[in-house]
């Protein structure tokens, strides 16, 4: 009598699509897809246990996409049953409306910051960290100059008032 057994047998489920989002890949503007891979260990072909899960976002025309954590893929599985049932025609738009508005109401709690750097490398977040900063740094070197310009308009106003 013999065992056979095996590993690195994969699976892939969809749960729909999520949110639109540009892929950089691609250059398309699409609903990304959401999806759960599964490496397994096997006996005798059959998948028994799975030692390794990842969940991604990927583009629906070239599959590039984005690992997410545990937390956020359950945040996205909502939204993707939401528009799963939209496309089945379980819910109506005002249905879908509604659902999503309660769904992403409770995502904009994470701020716009976290939505505008999902799916994005840590180069390029950094990137975008420091533009933000010089941004600023811009903004507020402005306001002080702006700021010193109208004390020293009003002070030559104040002593030509003076004067006469």
């Amino acid at each position: 009598m013999f065992i056979i057994f095996g590993w690195g047998r994969q699976t892939l489920k969809s749960f729909g699509p999520v949110l639109k989002y540009h892929c950089d890949h691609c250059n398309n503007d699409k609903h990304w897809d959401l999806y759960c891979k599964r490496t397994w260990f096997t006996l005798f072909f059959i998948p028994v246990i799975p030692y390794s899960t990842e969940y991604l976002l990927l583009c629906p025309v070239c599959k590039y996409g984005v690992k997410l954590e545990k937390e956020r893929f359950e945040e996205y599985k909502a939204i993707a049953q939401c528009n799963t049932a939209l496309l089945n025609k379980v819910i109506t738009q005002e249905e879908h409306a509604a659902r999503m508005g309660q769904l992403l109401g409770a995502d904009s709690s994470k701020g716009a910051v976290d939505q505008e750097m999902e799916g994005k490398t840590e180069t390029q977040k950094n990137y975008l960290r420091q533009l933000k900063e010089i941004e600023e740094e811009r903004a507020a070197k402005a306001a002080l100059s702006a700021g010193n310009q109208d004390s020293t308009y009003t002070e030559t106003a104040s002593d030509e008032a003076g004067g006469n």
